[in-house]
């Protein structure tokens, strides 16, 4: 029952897009001006909510395919997905990239310990 039910929450996000564009045409470019217009926000927090947005869109049915798989899999999938869909934010200026490069970094420090471990050997 509780894997069904995580499995449906991507569609929920897109019910919150979905009254975005209501009475108008689809500007997927505009889309985050146009959310944070109607959530009440300005446009960098609605760019950074449609980011959030695609981005649970895209990782969450990987997560739980990855996670009940025996042996639980690592995060790898998960990351490579996750930096290539907020690439894609970046690109149509959703998300602002300072924070797409803090987010590397930081990810890449995650794993230095990992690649060091490869590299001394």
């Amino acid at each position: 029952m509780k894997k069904r039910f995580l499995s449906l929450i991507p569609f929920f996000f897109l019910m919150l897009i979905s009254p975005v564009y209501a009475e108008t045409d689809v500007n997927l470019l505009a889309l985050h001006e146009a959310l944070g217009e109607r959530l009440g926000v300005g446009t960098f927090a609605g760019g950074l909510i449609a980011s959030a947005i695609l981005l649970m869109m895209g990782i969450l049915p990987v997560a739980l395919i990855n996670r009940s798989r025996k042996g639980g899999g690592g995060p790898i999938a998960e990351l490579f997905l996750g930096l290539t869909i907020l690439g894609v934010c970046v690109a149509i200026t959703w998300f602002p990239i300072w924070i797409f490069v803090l987010l590397c970094f930081l990810t890449a420090l995650m794993f230095s310990d990992k690649i060091t471990g490869i590299i001394g050997q």
